[in-house]
């Protein structure tokens, strides 16, 4: 579950309410009504976006606390910032952050709600957390093991996978499509077989799967999202996909033959992705 740290002196008014859409949407959203106990859990906790007001009503119309509190937040986190002001020129002077998103609170809360979820998807912030997104190459062996993984998240993880299959090459659709499903996806699953080999003769994954992995690693947070499946063997190098090694630092499930034989960690890596995926024992 997302979680949201928010400032508002007076909650009532508005973010009570916008807490109630964002629980719908499985994200939960902690409300300070105190500047200081707001930079203490910032501070102390793990917080995957921040919202605040910006007029301390409590102390005054002119009292920006709320822009203080945007301004230290955004410097680790996407922030957003709900007011009453609508002068593009008073927003203008409270001298935000290019990175903080203004929006206005005299839109009901669950379009507002809405508004923001959609943007962090837009931004690979928040992607749907029962989605997951497979990269195969064009071998036949490659075909099978995308069928076994498939039926693998559905029938006992009861996760959705999505991928992209292009032939030989991509279209620039098909790239467009791509990112913007990684980008929506808790976890990127590359599978590499030994049939992938490129021109080199490497034994490498062809350049189709080579592709998908580096637009994998440049969307946000995409190389902490992303698991490789690795045809391997211990004594024998030929029976290896290898990978580039600036690839090194990427989370590696070595099998043999089939996707059972990683089950359990396939299982524990998305667990570590927050997928809270049960074993086949619990």
């Amino acid at each position: 579950m997302k979680k949201i740290l928010a400032w508002d002196d007076r909650p009532e008014d508005y973010f009570l309410a916008i807490k109630k859409h964002f629980a719908a949407a499985n994200i939960s959203m902690e409300i300070t009504e105190k500047a200081e106990d707001f930079r203490a859990k910032l501070r102390s906790d793990h917080w995957d976006f921040v919202i605040t007001d910006i007029v301390d009503e409590n102390r005054g119309e002119e009292v920006f606390t709320g822009k203080e509190l945007a301004r230290e937040a955004a410097a680790t986190h996407p922030v957003f910032v709900l007011t009453d002001l609508l002068e593009t020129e008073r927003i203008e002077e409270l001298e935000l952050p290019r990175s903080v998103v203004v929006k206005t609170k005299r839109t009901p809360p669950a379009f507002t709600a809405r508004e923001i979820t959609q943007d962090l998807r837009r931004r690979g912030l928040l992607p749907f957390a029962d989605r997951v997104f497979i990269i195969r190459g064009n071998s036949e062996g490659a075909g099978d093991l995308s069928l076994q993984l498939r039926t693998f998240l559905l029938n006992d993880c009861r996760l959705r996978a999505d991928f992209v299959s292009g032939g030989d090459d991509l279209e620039d659709g098909d790239l467009a499509r791509v990112r913007s499903t990684m980008n929506s996806s808790a976890a990127i699953i590359a599978i590499c077989t030994k049939e992938d080999v490129s021109l080199s003769g490497q034994g490498r994954p062809d350049e189709l799967t080579l592709l998908q992995i580096g637009m994998g690693a440049g969307v946000p947070n995409g190389l902490e999202r992303m698991i490789v499946l690795q045809e391997w063997s211990d004594d024998d190098d030929s029976k290896c996909a290898l990978l580039p090694k600036n690839l090194v630092n990427v989370k590696r499930l070595h099998f043999k033959t089939a996707i059972t034989d990683v089950k359990t960690e396939l299982i524990e890596a998305l667990n570590a992705l927050h997928f809270e995926v049960l074993q086949p024992n619990e």
